[in-house]
């Protein structure tokens, strides 16, 4: 609560760093309070590992709504799922015009987050970096995710896939989704259990981090 009374008459901090804390869905929902209603000067939220869980996740929602000055969030190293997730990236379809940099690394998003993203990086033209790295998107997943990168998307400039359980079938996608799209400057696909041959395909590409 202290903080969010300070972002309320703060008009000058542009950088709040709160990974490693104990927030929680509560404390995070005193903060996005003062972000949705008085503070519009942040650019930079970090909230890794602070147990946010799907119900943060909606409140974390919320606030990107309304609010137009936060440019990157990170909410790595939580405990959001498919539902938590779909509520952020359908704000990022329809109404969020401003966040540049999201960080989900490390939750627990699976095939449906792969698809809505997918959906959601068809209408979003503003998000630049995306890392969604150590969840369990699969191999279907990973697939619209590309998809929409390769026919639709040329705005993202980076990508983290990493230990997705992409696969062989993963790095192929991935492979032809960088033939269509030369707009992308980085893809992370590390930790994916890819066999050598597939490596080395996706070693040849300057973009490709393996």
């Amino acid at each position: 609560r202290e903080l969010a009374t300070m972002l309320c008459s703060n008009n000058s901090l542009q950088d709040l760093e709160l990974s490693y804390n104990q927030l929680g869905d509560s404390g995070l929902e005193c903060l996005c309070e003062s972000l949705m209603n008085s503070n519009s000067t942040l650019r930079k939220l970090g909230l890794t590992c602070n147990s946010i869980t799907d119900k943060g996740a909606n409140t974390v929602a919320k606030m990107l709504k309304s609010n137009t000055s936060i440019e990157s969030i990170k909410l790595a190293k939580n405990e959001i799922s498919d539902e938590g997730s779909a509520k952020i990236i359908r704000v990022l379809a329809t109404h969020n015009k401003t966040l540049k940099v999201l960080e989900l690394w490390s939750n627990n998003l699976q095939e449906d987050s792969g698809e809505n993203i997918a959906e959601m990086l068809k209408e979003n033209e503003t998000l630049l970096e995306l890392d969604l790295g150590y969840n369990k998107l699969g191999v279907l997943g990973a697939f619209a995710i590309t998809k929409s990168l390769g026919y639709y998307n040329r705005t993202l400039k980076l990508l983290n896939l990493g230990g997705n359980g992409l696969g062989d079938k993963g790095a192929q996608e991935v492979l032809f989704m960088l033939e269509l799209n030369d707009a992308i400057e980085q893809v992370y696909v590390g930790w994916n259990l890819i066999g050598d041959k597939l490596i080395k395909a996706l070693a040849k590409d300057s973009r490709v981090i393996v």
